[in-house]
Parts: C-alpha cells; structure tokens; sequence
C-alpha cells in the first residue's frame, strides 16, 4: 500500500578592484533605474505538470495488473513489467525482491482501477503526489463510482522527460469503506505465511513461533524445540504461492497456502522444500481479536531435493 524540483538559490557576486591602495566601487545607478541586486533567481519549476500526472495515472492504471496472490516468481516478473518503465531503478529492484511490499491487485474484488490526482507539491528537490487509489467492482464498471477509496502520497523524481515514480505510501484504508484487503481475507493469510518465513530467515525464532495458533501451541513444539530445529539452519527463502479458497467449518474458517522453501545449511547443503500451510481464524462470537486472526494451523512440507 507506497509515496520535486530544486530549490532555487541566489548567488551574490560581489568585486572589487584595489587600486592604489583604494577600493573602486561601481557608480550609484541613476535616478529611476532599479539597484543591480545581482543575477535573478532561478524560478522553482512547477510539479503541477500534465507530464507528473500523466506519469501517476498511467501508474493507477497498472495496478491491477500486477497479482499480489500469485507465486512471487509472478508478481516479480508483473512488477518488472507494468512498473518498470514508470519507477526509478531502486525502487523496481526493492519490490521485485519483496514483491509483497508492492502495490497492487490483492483480492479478486474489489480491484484498483485508477488514480486520482488531488494536489502536487514540491518537496525537498522532488515532487510529493497526494492521490487516491480508486477501487471498484462490476457493479461500479456498470454504474459508476467507486467501491473505496484509499490515500496514497507518491515521490516523483527526475525532471521534464525523465519523471519516474521513487518511492510509493498507502495509507490505512477509511473502515466505513472497507479495508483493502481486510484481515480475514485470503491475501491476509498469505502476508501471515511471508511473515513466518521473513521471521525465521531472519533468527527471530519468537516471532515466528508466535504466528502458530494458539501462541505457538499449534505447531505441535515447545518454543525450545521449535528454536532448536532450526540450529544448523544458515538461510532460508520462501516462494508463497496462490492461496486456495477460504473454508468454512464450525465456527472457524481455513485456507491453504502453497510454498517452496529453499534452505541452506551451515555445511553449505542446498534443501527445497515443498507443500502447503493451512491457516485457521475463529469466527464463533466470543472470539478474541487474536483468535480472528488468521495463524498457523497446520504444515505439510516435504524435502524434494
């Protein structure tokens, strides 16, 4: 969810010539005629341009294009598509190596189709570009208007002919109109899968622990023995792929997440694995807001090389 012209600044020049021991100074300008203050200052170019807002709109219309739920392996080689000629390098290469902190399309409907332009400011050497992000269905496709609404800001870089997109902020979605995507959606689910991997590739045990229902019980370990597995673990990178539908069954609902784990040990030994987590969150009334939450059920992941 993602985000301005230089400054202009005046040089004075001053000079003085030293002649027999004094200094010269220019004449006083004549009666009528205006100081020499020096050179003017060169004008802040405007980021109210139709090339900035072209380039933002251009960008909304891409949105959904790009399919957030699908494998990572997808929605990398979408981003580098759709987003590429219209983002800076840094910013193309931070979402295609974490393609889940990139915008785009993460549940079925509503979907973004656009974004609107509400001011232009100039920022820091940058242009800072408030909007909205524009979601519908095919009942706003029919008759128009909007689904939600959700802010964003955009950092435009570069200049005339070389604008480009660096950096990109959602804003927390207005709950009246409906978050998107919520946290009981499947979309959900899989950010929790990435977080698990993200957690563990990255030592916090802990908190990996903690993304098994009911706190870390679900996974059949004490947090010992959960730590303790992981011991001649050197590196691990997970590709989460396309969530299965949402299922329901007394007072709980489940989704199935795909994954391929690829580990390294500390002897160097290359692992894949692959299967599939299942994630639970309690819908009974009575619930807590932590059992709503989608966490970890259950895992079947196998070695395959």
């Amino acid at each position: 969810m993602p985000r301005l012209t230089a400054l202009a600044t005046t040089v004075a020049l001053a000079t003085s010539t030293l002649l027999l021991g004094c200094t010269e100074r220019p004449p006083p300008p004549e009666a009528g005629e205006p100081a020499d203050e020096g050179p003017a200052a060169e004008a802040e170019p405007s980021c109210d341009t139709p090339e900035v807002r072209a380039l933002v709109e251009a960008f909304g219309e891409h949105l959904r294009a790009v399919p957030l739920l699908a494998p990572d392996s997808v929605v990398a080689r979408a981003i580098r598509e759709h987003y590429g000629p219209l983002v800076t390098p840094a910013l193309l290469d931070a979402w295609t190596r974490a393609p889940s902190t990139a915008p785009g399309r993460d549940v079925s409907s509503p979907w973004p189709d656009r974004i609107e332009v509400l001011a232009l400011t100039p920022a820091e050497g940058t242009c800072r570009v408030e909007g909205e992000v524009v979601y519908v269905t095919s009942a706003e496709v029919a008759g128009g208007g909007a689904a939600a609404r959700v802010p964003v800001v955009l950092r435009v870089e570069g200049g005339p002919g070389a604008w480009r997109i660096g950096a990109y902020e959602s804003a927390a979605p207005d709950p009246e109109v409906g978050a998107v995507p919520d946290d009981t959606s499947a979309a959900a689910a899989v950010e929790v899968v990435r977080r698990y991997y993200a957690a563990i590739a990255a030592r916090d045990y802990r908190a990996a622990y903690a993304l098994w229902g009911d706190g870390g019980a679900a996974s059949g370990q004490s947090f010992e023995d959960f730590a303790g597995g992981f011991a001649n673990t050197a590196h691990v990178e997970a590709e989460v792929g396309e969530p299965g539908r949402v299922e329901g069954a007394a007072g709980s609902r489940y989704v199935e997440v795909p994954v391929t784990v690829r580990a390294r040990t500390e002897d160097g030994e290359e692992q894949v694995f692959e299967g599939s987590l299942t994630l639970r969150r309690a819908v009974v009334d009575g619930a807590t807001p932590e059992q709503r939450r989608w966490r970890l059920y259950t895992a079947d992941v196998a070695r395959v090389r």
